[in-house]
């Protein structure tokens, strides 16, 4: 699927306000993409979630790593 990085940046970059930034794998530091949705959650008081801009994508990834990546990827047009 073709997708633009700056939409898909803004979407999570959006969500992702309710992960943390630590080193470890947890799922507080983690985006979730389930059922057309990415979800975030701090472990203790807040939730965020947006429709997915990655429609058919299901699974978790570091907050922190893809967004870093996706910030630094040159391309506009990305293929996922």
């Amino acid at each position: 699927m073709h997708v633009q990085r700056q939409s898909v940046l803004a979407c999570l970059e959006a969500v992702a306000v309710a992960a943390t930034r630590t080193d470890e794998a947890s799922q507080s530091s983690c985006l979730a993409f389930v059922n057309g949705r990415v979800m975030s959650f701090d472990g203790k008081d807040m939730a965020c979630s947006s429709a997915s801009p990655l429609n058919g994508v299901r699974g978790a990834v570091k907050a922190q790593t893809v967004l870093e990546y996706l910030r630094k990827h040159p391309a506009e047009e990305m293929e996922i």
